[in-house]
Formats: structure tokens, C-alpha cells, sequence
């Protein structure tokens, strides 16, 4: 009887191990990025193609690999991804492009840069939103969506990532906050 006790746990333990590998075995997904390559993206077509083919830039860092997308929507984004706002002229807008200021706004939250906002944006304003810029473009948006979480008094200092620089909207920088000016 004791052995049988002992066999039991013995098969109960073999149970649960083999559970927890079952559970776990489809739990090591690789980045989607990875498995992608741009012959994956030559089997599929339409709007999968496109974005398979955004993924593949993006992960990549190739631009080059944009202009193998058809639709305007997922081109253009793709170029935005990768910062190459001056792409963006040359498509056509519309049908669910974006535009350079678009990407101009994208770019200046991206690298955390109050400069950007004021040297691209300038005098733009739209109140078209989207996926990328869900309240507008224009200077004072972008400003304040690049400053939301820093930069205000009592909260961290912002680093501009594209100027290398920290700063404060308001007050002065003290040990790494923004506090009032004494």
C-alpha cells in the first residue's frame, strides 16, 4: 500500500510536469520581426502584404523596403517609422495617407524634442487625427504631447533625444526635476 501511495505522487508529479510543459511550450513566440523576411511578404497579398512589408522596414531600418507597399495608408507610415519625413512629399495624400506633418509630429514625440515641434511645424495646423497623432497637429499640440510627462514643475526633467539636451518648460532643473524658480 505504501508503494502505491508513493506511485501516486510519483505519477501525479509526471502530470503536472507535463502540463506545465504543454502550457508553456508555445510560450517562447519569437518577435514577429524576426520571422518576417520580405519573402514572407511576397506570399501574402493586399493590406497583409503591406503591413508585413512595414514590419520587415521597421525591423530592419530600410526604407527601401517601403516602396515595395502598394496602399498609400501603410507606405506612408512606413516611411514615418523610419523618420523619413521628406518621403512623404511625394506620395499622394488622401486615402488613408498620412502626411509630413504627420510625421514631423510623430518624429519631435518620438525624440522628446520641443525643438523639432517648433522648426518642422512652424505655423501648421490641422484637426485631422489619427492613429499616430490623435488630437491634431500643430505646434502647441505637439509641444504639449512632447511634454505631458516632463518638463512641468514637479516633474522629471525632459531629455530632447534629438538635440541631447535636458530641459524644463517651466521653473528650473534640480536634481533631475523641474522645480519653481528660486
Amino acid at each position: 500500500m505504501v508503494w502505491m501511495v508513493g506511485e501516486w505522487r510519483v505519477l501525479l508529479c509526471l502530470v503536472l510536469i507535463t502540463i506545465a510543459f504543454s502550457v508553456t511550450a508555445g510560450c517562447e513566440v519569437l518577435d514577429a520581426e524576426i520571422m518576417l523576411s520580405e519573402e514572407v511578404c511576397e506570399k501574402m497579398s493586399g493590406l497583409d502584404r503591406d503591413h508585413c512589408y512595414q514590419t520587415v522596414a521597421r525591423a530592419q531600418g530600410d526604407p527601401d523596403i517601403c516602396e515595395n507597399i502598394n496602399n498609400p495608408g501603410p507606405k506612408s507610415k512606413c516611411y514615418i517609422y523610419l523618420g523619413q519625413c521628406s518621403e512623404l512629399r511625394s506620395l499622394a495624400t488622401g486615402d488613408g495617407a498620412y502626411t509630413r506633418y504627420d510625421c514631423y509630429q510623430y518624429r519631435a514625440i518620438e525624440y522628446g524634442s520641443v525643438k523639432l515641434c517648433e522648426e518642422d511645424i512652424e505655423d501648421y495646423k490641422s484637426a485631422n487625427r489619427n492613429d499616430l497623432n490623435p488630437t491634431g497637429i500643430s505646434q502647441d499640440i505637439c509641444i504639449k504631447r512632447v511634454t505631458e510627462n516632463c518638463g512641468n514643475i514637479g516633474q522629471p526633467v525632459c531629455y530632447d533625444k534629438w538635440k541631447q539636451y535636458n530641459f524644463c518648460v517651466s521653473g528650473m532643473m534640480d536634481m533631475g526635476k523641474c522645480v519653481p524658480k528660486t
